[in-house]
């Protein structure tokens, strides 16, 4: 059930008012007869979005994308590198195979003269 209380009111018996709407009860305030605000049990908490990563994580939560304990991100440990040829590397190899397979093809089935 709501009740409506003056601010008045409100202010001298305030501990009650906030007892009662913790339990569940809505409690409407009003100035000069006129609600202007609801005293009102506090919801389940939504998270706040994480500062560090510029929102990008928490449009992901909205979007219903990934899910966050609303607890504090704890810091990514760093990746160490392996010795040996770099994505680059792999990437440049992987490209100059591929155009030397593409060049045999062409030349094998025109009979064009290599450059």
């Amino acid at each position: 059930m709501t009740e409506r209380v003056g601010i008045g009111e409100l202010q001298a018996h305030l501990n009650d008012y906030v007892d009662r709407a913790a339990v569940g009860e809505e409690i409407v305030i009003t100035r000069q007869g006129k609600a202007i605000c609801r005293l009102v049990p506090r919801g389940p908490e939504a998270p706040t979005a994480p500062q560090p990563y510029d929102g990008r994580l928490w449009a992901l939560v909205q979007a219903g994308k990934a899910s966050w304990s609303g607890k504090r991100l704890r810091p990514a440990k760093p990746v160490t590198m392996r010795s040996g040829p770099g994505i680059a590397d792999l990437i440049r190899e992987e490209r100059e195979g591929r155009e030397d397979r593409i060049l045999d093809a062409i030349y094998q089935n025109d009979a064009v003269p290599r450059q």
